[in-house]
């Protein structure tokens, strides 16, 4: 069986061939503008800079070049990890191009837009829509709230994610799926699987959409056992990330918040907290999850070989599945972390899918084949999808009209961060040990960074194969002047703790080197100082409630920095009740 009838307005296109002209025309503008943009903000805003995680590429790269690098250290977790290919691409870059940082930042943008293109060609190979009707999954898919990702290029492997599964989904939808092509979709998503451990979602996406499909039971084992052996490998002598822990089931309203949070900051807003911002991204987000349940309950409970909607309902279920996993993993950031810029390129995939299904109901009520669907499949309500296309219409233009300054807004302070990370990797060994791991890389031992920067310099890697480490050096250390305080994220105030409670606290700028809570209750024998360790978005710590009595208390976190500066946060009181 070929590809299907189109069943839209294209088939039925009577307008002139000025106007075929002047649509295509806004077709090439709505393609180009979003690529051009995002490659304008790695060109204006990106430096060749080792920074943050890149520090364990530099490790592997010194074991290549010492002849001591195993296949163990490329499959060697990193954090939770298994960064096998990013891996690869790190050794490549290398070789060619001395590590060059710019250079990994435009490949992980030549495979975001490889995957917009893939996305949007697997949809509209099923609806035949114009190609102009996808200018927006464009805009969405390159926007600038990702900036954090565009801008770093560590996070390669999420681009690299994100093409595997763009290229699975686009190969298992195709109308002649034959053996060969699913093997193809196999080793895509064992790629995926092998980037990241996002990359293990496509697994049950894919699944769903093998299943959307009617594929022959066959086909079905096949994938089952080679996502059971991708798994099975992943997991052999897995060992749990550091900090992992139950919060999501000792905190559930907490793990909620952070989940609509996540899902409903695509507008690029940081969010610092429940105030005004907060409670408005929260709303967005509950409207989005809600929207999103809709579409899959109303358009996705039976099996479809034709339309365009599994292809939208896989996205939005990888979204919100990527949401999930990564509140687990980060419920002790607070909603500074489910905020993060870094996280929104998958979180976009939500609103992604939302258009696309808007869409392929609108091609198909525009069809014969379409009016004929919606008579015979009892009659979907007109209302409420209007009622979907115009909150995906005013969110997609809410993230233009506020996405785009805040993305540049942000890309300016990562740009700033960048030249402050460079200056501070020349003159690594004259800073303290807390500064350079709060500026460069808060996850790695500072005799760590110290060891790889000297490895860096010595064979001429990044920001040290460029004339900017000498002018970097040349400019001296940076003067600890900024104005310094500190606040408290978690817990907030009133709160009722039990068992393990996290403590979260933000400090203004980079010269702090140890914050401290000091927690006080009634007496001095229940008070206590508990240090905190740095995060990309805050300083946290674990309180043990339980070695406490049940009660009131006041907590308040307190910054230092190498000058011997000291700030107080405001306090907040909290109450401690276990059994």
């Amino acid at each position: 069986m070929g590809d299907p009838e189109p069943s839209t307005i294209e088939a039925t296109d009577h307008r002139s061939p000025v106007g075929r002209r002047s649509i295509a025309f806004l077709a090439v503008v709505g393609f180009s503008l979003p690529v051009i943009a995002y490659f304008w903000l790695i060109h204006h805003y990106a430096l060749n800079i080792i920074r943050a995680d890149q520090w364990s590429d530099i490790q592997i790269i010194a074991d290549s070049y010492s002849g001591h690098l195993s296949f163990g250290d490329l499959w060697a977790q990193h954090y939770e990890n298994r960064i096998l290919f990013p891996n690869l691409v790190v050794l490549l870059l290398s070789r060619t191009t001395s590590f060059n940082v710019l250079v990994e930042e435009y490949v992980s943008a030549a495979l975001l837009v490889a995957s917009t293109g893939l996305l949007i060609f697997a949809h509209r190979r099923r609806v035949g829509l114009a190609w102009v009707y996808y200018c927006p999954v464009a805009i969405l898919m390159l926007s600038f709230v990702q900036h954090q990702n565009t801008l770093w290029g560590f996070q390669l492997a999420w681009y690299l994610v994100l093409l595997a599964v763009a290229a699975t989904f686009t190969v298992l939808d195709r109308q002649n799926l034959t053996w060969w092509w699913l093997i193809v979709s196999v080793a895509t998503a064992v790629v995926a699987s092998y980037s990241s451990l996002q990359g293990l979602l496509v697994w049950p996406t894919g699944l769903l959409l093998l299943y959307y499909r009617k594929r022959p039971r066959s086909f079905t084992i096949v994938w089952l056992s080679a996502a059971a052996v991708t798994v099975a490998l992943y997991a052999l002598n897995y060992v749990a990330a550091p900090g992992t822990d139950d919060s999501v089931i000792r905190h559930p309203i907490a793990a909620l918040e952070f989940y609509f949070v996540a899902i409903g900051d695509v507008i690029g807003v940081n969010v610092s907290g429940t105030d005004a911002t907060g409670t408005a991204i929260l709303v967005l987000g509950l409207v989005l999850f809600a929207a999103s349940i809709w579409v899959l309950v109303a358009y996705c409970r039976r099996r479809d070989e034709t339309s365009g909607m599994p292809i939208a309902a896989v996205l939005i279920i990888f979204g919100l599945l990527f949401v999930g996993l990564f509140a687990v993993g980060r419920i002790a950031l607070g909603l500074p972390g489910a905020s993060s810029s870094r996280f929104r390129t998958f979180d976009l995939l939500i609103l992604v899918g939302l258009y696309l299904a808007v869409l392929d109901r609108w091609a198909l009520r525009r069809s014969a084949r379409g009016n004929i669907q919606a008579t015979s499949s009892g009659k979907h309500p007109q209302r409420a999808l209007v009622v979907l296309a115009g909150i995906v219409a005013s969110v997609v233009c809410l993230q233009i009209v506020i996405g785009v300054p805040q993305g540049l807004a942000g890309a300016r302070t990562d740009h700033a961060n960048q030249i402050l990370s460079g200056r501070v990797d020349v003159n690594v060994d004259r800073y303290p040990g807390g500064f350079v791991r709060s500026v460069i890389a808060v996850f790695y031992p500072i005799g760590f960074i110290r060891q790889m920067d000297q490895v860096a310099q010595q064979h001429h890697l990044s920001l040290f194969a460029t004339d900017a480490a000498a002018r970097y050096r040349a400019e001296g250390l940076i003067p600890d002047t900024s104005p310094l305080s500190t606040h408290i994220s978690l817990p907030k105030s009133d709160a009722v703790l039990k068992g393990d409670g996290i403590l979260s606290a933000t400090a203004s700028d980079y010269f702090v080197t140890t914050v401290e809570f000091e927690v006080t209750g009634e007496g001095a024998k229940h008070s206590q100082t508990i240090s905190a360790e740095p995060y990309p978005y805050g300083w946290i710590a674990l309180w043990r409630t339980t070695a406490v009595p049940n009660g009131p208390y006041q907590v308040q976190s307190v910054a230092f920095t190498a000058a011997g500066r000291v700030a107080h946060s405001p306090t907040v009181s909290v109450v401690v009740k276990n059994g």
